[in-house]
């Protein structure tokens, strides 16, 4: 058996109206009959209407929601304004309430609505949500008017004893979720309201790569019976981790779990956070051993985006050198090819030009530059 959430129970007040509505459609449209003496009606009914007419009713639920009609307080009006309009619904005077109270815990409260109703039949009608204690509870619903009227009802719930183990609906990460972002929480689903006391970082337990019990905090989530498990500081990065609930979670009725799920899930990889670098030059930097057709080449240390690669070879006067850049292996491997041969036994300079920017967006700040020189002949020696 599971126990009911307050939302779910006052799901349950518009199936009571109807049945209300429907019962005093037929009784207001019923035939006649021989009278018959009776005892005189009461002047200030009030009634039950939904989760039952009959006067005893039984749930496994920590709450029951009733709904039912009370007495029309003189002053009361059908004259609509606005919305109300649409759904049939008058006014009631100042000083009318209705209320519940549960003679066996001693708890009370308002109804959490209540509205004059002008369709088929003029009656207020309401609803109540009441928290119940395990065994019979005896509740009243009262209903009053500022002059002092009043009507009452009253219901005996009985609440069964739950014996059916919660389960795990769901978590999240994932089981067996890569790229897992390290600033993540885990989030258990329940199949029903949790005693808050045994859900805690104790019994939902986040370990890291080596076993060790990550420390985190525990707290109810955002939905109905999700709770969260926040780690006090950033997972690692790269590294799997596991995730178990253990047998001492229980239901508010003290139930275990029925099983112990566990999960395992990978985080994602640290971010880069630095800028391509150059690893290689070609020829060597103060190498003299280039020939007239020798190809300037340069090796990156990551691919690149290739709009950003500026290539540029110049002579002894600062002019650049006529040529094309192309790139092989990705984009880490660049070429610089001379229109025009290279002239002997001259100095060059070669630059990488500042801006180079990888695909994390990180960019060079500054030129990477070097110079070679060309052998007196022309002729490659640089092998």
């Amino acid at each position: 058996m599971t126990v009911k959430s307050p939302s779910e129970l006052r799901a349950r007040w518009s199936r009571g109206i109807a049945v209300f509505l429907l019962a005093a459609f037929l009784a207001a449209c019923g035939g006649g009959g021989a009278d018959e003496e009776g005892p005189p009606p009461d002047p200030y009914p009030v009634s039950i209407a939904s989760p039952t007419w009959d006067p005893t009713y039984e749930t496994d639920g920590a709450g029951v929601a009733l709904s039912g009609s009370a007495f029309v307080p003189a002053g009361s009006s059908c004259a609509c304004v606005g919305l109300a309009c649409l759904f049939g619904h008058g006014t009631l005077p100042p000083g009318y309430q209705v209320t519940w109270v549960n003679a066996t815990t001693g708890q009370s409260g308002s109804a959490w609505q209540f509205y004059l109703n002008c369709l088929l039949q003029v009656r207020v009608i309401w609803d109540a949500v009441v928290p119940l204690a395990p065994g019979i509870n005896v509740i009243r619903i009262n209903a009053s008017d500022s002059s002092g009227n009043t009507g009452a009802a009253t219901l005996t719930v009985t609440r069964l004893l739950d014996t059916t183990p919660p389960q795990v609906a769901g978590i999240s990460p994932a089981n067996g979720a890569t790229n897992v972002d390290v600033n993540s929480s885990v989030t258990v689903t329940f199949s029903e309201a949790m005693d808050p006391a045994s859900v805690n970082a104790t019994n939902l337990v986040l370990l890291d790569g080596i076993g060790s019990v990550i420390p985190a905090t525990v707290a109810i989530g955002p939905y109905a019976n999700t709770w969260t498990l926040k780690p006090n500081s950033p997972l690692a990065y790269a590294t799997s981790h596991s995730f178990t609930v253990t047998s001492a979670t229980r239901d508010v009725a003290g139930n275990p779990l029925s099983a112990t799920p566990s999960i395992s899930f990978t985080t994602a990889g640290a971010p880069d956070i630095f800028p391509p670098a150059v690893v290689a030059v070609s020829p060597a930097a103060g190498s003299n051993c280039a020939g007239a057709a020798t190809v300037v080449t340069v090796t990156l240390s990551e691919d690149i985006v290739p709009i950003t690669l500026f290539l540029t070879v110049k002579g002894p006067d600062g002019l650049p050198v006529a040529g094309s850049v192309s790139h092989q292996g990705g984009t880490l491997l660049w070429s610089f090819h001379a229109f025009d041969e290279l002239n002997p036994g001259i100095t060059y300079s070669a630059t990488v030009a500042a801006g180079l920017k990888d695909y994390s967006g990180n960019a060079t700040l500054a030129d990477y530059s070097w110079n070679f020189s060309t052998s007196g002949d022309g002729v490659d020696r640089c092998d």
